[in-house]
């Protein structure tokens, strides 16, 4: 299999349907655009090893809100949203704040720093928070734990959007990281098994075993542990803020632990 891991293509085009309204002829010039790419990719890759047949692309959240159109635009793609709950999401990302010291973070937050560290960010996402009237007018410090916990919402309200009439119209497979950690190789062989790729491999659930226990970013800054590994550093203080950033937003996404709906829990 040939992966390609969050290009920076498929988020600009994200940003490009979302930073302004779009007429018919401009979503059908970008729709062709996507076509081409994807070939373009494809192309590249099977030139470089033919033997893999299937391609995994995995996207950054930011292309979430277009979920839809990248269905429209390929429909024979099979799509897969994979996500966490407002804790772990939030959490990874303070992680990643901080290089995964807990003292850095600690600094960070005493010193709001961090809220200099989300201004210098915030094109991440579009629209950033601070340009959504309803997140801005939450009466808490406008720092690291409100910036993500307001990404996490808006990004949950487009797939409960996307999902809440029919969960498999832009998704064939909705699956929480909690269910994968769970289940480990007996959910990736059922994902498998209803993506229709077929294992032949009779080794296969002891090496996708194995890869549950490696940390593919190990002495990278995007490991999200870091060098001091840890816990989560969601304690009450930043619970506070979740909790009240969910409920003044009031967007239907009631609970920190939301389950969008059509999401495998089971194998």
């Amino acid at each position: 299999m040939h992966t390609i891991s969050e290009s920076d293509v498929h988020t600009n085009f994200s940003r490009y349907a979302l930073q302004k309204d779009t007429s018919l002829d401009e979503k059908e010039m970008l729709m062709t655009v996507i076509r081409h790419t994807n070939t373009l990719f494809n192309y590249s890759l099977l030139q470089d090893d033919p033997s893999k047949t299937i391609t995994c692309y995995k996207l950054r959240g930011q292309v979430l809100p277009i979920a839809d159109l990248l269905q429209t635009a390929l429909p024979r793609v099979k799509n897969i949203f994979l996500y966490r709950d407002v804790v772990g999401y939030v959490d990874s990302n303070l992680h990643l704040m901080a290089e995964g010291r807990y003292w850095k973070y600690w600094l960070q937050i005493a010193l709001k720093r961090d809220i200099k560290y989300v201004e210098n960010i915030g094109d991440i996402v579009f629209p950033a928070p601070w340009d959504v009237p309803v997140f801005t007018s939450i009466p808490v410090t406008h720092g690291v734990v409100w910036f993500f916990a307001c990404i996490w919402l808006m990004f949950m309200k487009k797939a409960n959007e996307l999902t809440k009439d029919d969960p498999h119209k832009c998704f064939h497979v909705i699956l929480r990281y909690d269910e994968l950690c769970r289940y480990k190789e007996g959910m990736v062989l059922k994902v498998m098994d209803i993506l229709g790729i077929g294992c032949r491999d009779k080794d296969a659930k002891q090496k996708i075993r194995e890869v549950f226990g490696v940390d593919s970013q190990a002495g990278h800054r995007l490991s999200s542990r870091g060098p001091s590994g840890g816990g989560s550093w969601v304690g009450d203080w930043e619970m506070g803020i979740i909790l009240k950033v969910i409920e003044h937003a009031n967007m239907e996404i009631n609970q920190p632990d939301f389950v969008s709906n059509g999401t495998l829990t089971h194998i």
